[in-house]
């Protein structure tokens, strides 16, 4: 219900919701700059991390310790819980 990316930035959506969606999926670049907003069906308690490009090093270094882990087995971390909860509650 507070989720205000696609109200301000609608040029980031990649489709258009027919109402309001259960979830939205984020894409980011490396730094953490969100670029593309997709309404999901999916139902989510929390922010989940869906897909990041595969690497042999540690991500935290690389995305300013938002993901954490290495190879294929990633996770947001502490950080990247509380910068999905800035997105989505920002009272």
């Amino acid at each position: 219900a507070h989720f205000d990316l696609p109200k301000f930035y609608p040029w980031m959506l990649t489709k258009k919701p027919a109402e309001d969606p259960p979830s939205w999926e984020v894409s980011f670049t490396q730094s953490g700059v969100p670029l593309h907003i997709a309404p999901s069906d999916r139902k989510i308690d929390a922010a989940v991390l869906e897909w990041v490009k595969p690497s042999p090093y540690y991500y935290s270094p690389l995305t300013r310790d938002v993901v954490t882990g290495k190879g294929d087995h990633a996770e947001l971390s502490v950080a990247g819980q509380h910068l999905m909860k800035l997105l989505v509650s920002p009272d």
